[in-house]
């Protein structure tokens, strides 16, 4: 007989404005698992859920090993069962915490990714320099090249004539 119980389950680390909900979702979702996983004004992820005891176990399992194929470090992970009865939706989903506070951190995050990008950019633009740098060496060269050639045709030119005589 299968065991259904409800959880508690808070995670630490770098879990947040990384896409790690919807990796939490798709899981539980993917193991029938009824609830909502959310951001909580303490950095941490929070996730009231409730399904098959193995499901829940099979939760934590795939969100240790695959948290970091969305670039978040679980430090730390704690679940507890809650004894109530909750009344959770059927469908697991991740729950929106978009709200003014969050909106602006969020677009502070961005504004620092922007101006982080000119700065991955410089080395770029010493490539560009060094490439034009190199494509101007490279057509004095040629020059060079002609020249040479040129005076060893007049060298030809008079090594033949002085054969001749």
């Amino acid at each position: 007989m299968t065991v259904y119980k409800s959880y508690n389950i808070i995670i630490k680390g770098q879990v947040q404005d990384i896409g790690f909900r919807n990796l939490v979702e798709n899981i539980a979702r993917s193991l029938s698992l009824r609830g909502m996983v959310y951001n909580d004004v303490d950095g941490s992820v929070k996730i009231i859920c409730q399904g098959a005891v193995s499901a829940v176990k099979s939760l934590i399992d795939e969100i240790y090993s695959k948290s970091s194929n969305v670039g978040a470090t679980v430090d730390d992970l704690k679940q507890e069962e809650i004894h109530a009865k909750i009344f959770l939706p059927p469908m697991f989903f991740k729950a929106p915490t978009d709200e003014l506070s969050d909106v602006s951190r969020k677009l502070d995050i961005g504004i620092q990714s922007l101006q982080n990008i000119e700065s991955n950019t410089l080395p770029t633009r010493n490539i560009e320099k060094n490439t034009e740098l190199l494509i101007d060496g490279n057509r004095s060269l040629v020059t060079g090249q002609k020249a040479l050639i040129t005076s060893q045709e007049k060298m030809i030119n008079i090594l033949e004539r002085i054969a001749e005589k």
